[in-house]
């Protein structure tokens, strides 16, 4: 199955950006962060947000961490959107 159209135009957007940071340090993580009105479209994203959200659900004990993560970056969205229309 091949990957959705929008998945390989993000890919070749995002390329640029990963050589520029290649060389970062070990000691980071660089993950571009593409988002569109309908979700996460970067699977690799949504990987990283949901990694996030159990290391700080093993850190607090906060069972819905992962999801609140989600819902930040879709209420972010909706606030970008909003000034785009005002």
């Amino acid at each position: 199955m091949q990957p959705p159209e929008s998945q390989v135009r993000l890919q070749s957007l995002l390329l640029p950006a990963r050589k520029k940071y290649a060389d970062l340090d070990d000691r980071y993580i660089f993950e571009p962060i593409a988002i569109e009105s309908l979700g996460v479209s970067n699977t690799s994203v949504c990987q990283l947000l949901s990694d996030l959200g159990r290391k700080i659900f093993e850190s607090n004990g906060e069972t819905r961490e992962a999801s609140f993560l989600f819902q930040r970056c879709s209420v972010l969205v909706h606030r970008f959107n909003a000034t785009l229309i005002a």
